[in-house]
């Protein structure tokens, strides 16, 4: 059901509102001691999911998102930037993690050595963005299979990567914004 928005809301004051959400989260849970704690607040905080029927704005307010991080209107710095359209991932190709945020950079010369340098940066970084557009456009066949934690620096299967950063599990520190329609389950399933 279509509702008109009742006024502007931002990035920042629904990433705001995300960490004060998991704080709440993270009071109701146990942890072994106040690191894991803020551990889980770190890489579960920062992660945003828009999700909404077709043509409904979302890809729309992923790049005006990133216009935002772009002109300075985004409260926080912004060290790092990526945006990535789901549907433009090969994902029959095993690739590493900065070659996969790079992707749409065409003038990233990697190597060795000054792939090592930037991926440290990115890992340690707490104003990284990553806005991901269309994850239901993943051209995977489940969604709902058990993803196995990647490696920073190793290829894995892009899918594997794009799931590793969603869950707050790869780059625990990043700023995350996805978008997706509701993925249904099929009249097949219960």
């Amino acid at each position: 059901m279509y509702q008109q928005p009742r006024g502007k809301i931002t990035d920042q004051e629904m990433l705001d509102r995300a960490k004060q959400q998991t704080k709440k989260e993270a009071q109701n849970r146990q942890f072994r001691n106040e690191k894991d704690r803020a551990d889980h607040i770190d890489g579960n905080g920062n992660i945003l999911a828009v999700a909404g029927d077709p043509g409904i704005g979302k890809t729309t307010s992923a790049k005006n998102s990133v216009g935002q991080f772009l002109s300075g209107e985004f409260v926080t710095n912004v060290t790092f930037l990526f945006f990535i359209m789901i549907r433009e991932i090969k994902f029959k190709e095993d690739v590493a993690l900065l070659k996969l945020l790079s992707n749409n950079l065409p003038n990233w010369e990697h190597s060795e050595k000054s792939d090592k340098y930037w991926l440290q940066k990115i890992v340690t970084d707490r104003n990284v963005v990553i806005v991901l557009g269309g994850l239901d456009e993943a051209d995977v066949d489940d969604f709902a299979i058990a993803v196995p934690s990647v490696k920073t620096h190793k290829p894995a299967q892009p899918f594997h990567i794009v799931l590793n950063l969603v869950s707050g599990k790869l780059l625990p520190y990043a700023k995350i914004i996805v978008t997706a329609q509701p993925v249904l389950p099929s009249a097949s399933q219960p």
